[in-house]
């Protein structure tokens, strides 16, 4: 397995945890959503308000620190378009909640730690 490979599998493994943390109350409903659209890292149900749910699709992107590009800026137009149609086929086929809203999160791992991106524009 390369260095790559390898890196960004611990960094989705670490996202899982950070969102159990940061969210006690969310319920991980999918990790590595994959279909012909595109995949999707992870998606989660946050409780926002008692009763009330979002979707939150999440990109987990691994950069080194001081690397050339974050981990935000390597989410460009053609991740977004398929980040955006995976989230349509899965809305469309899989959920079965009752979520009142949904957003897109990237979370951004330098190798020690996350920078949560909140709600970023698709």
């Amino acid at each position: 397995m390369t260095y790559h490979l390898e890196l960004g599998r611990k960094a989705e493994q670490f996202a899982k945890t950070y969102l159990l943390a940061k969210f006690p109350e969310c319920k991980i409903l999918q990790e590595n959503f994959r279909c012909r659209q595109g995949e999707i890292d992870l998606i989660f149900e946050e409780n926002v308000k008692p009763g009330r749910f979002e979707l939150v699709f999440v990109e987990v992107r691994a950069r080194r620190l001081g690397g050339v590009q974050t981990g935000i800026e390597s989410v460009g137009y053609g991740k977004r378009l398929r980040l955006t149609r995976a989230a349509r086929f899965y809305l469309h086929r899989h959920y079965r909640g009752s979520a009142g809203s949904m957003r897109f999160d990237v979370l951004d791992w330098d190798g020690f730690g996350f920078q949560h991106f909140k709600n970023i524009r698709i």
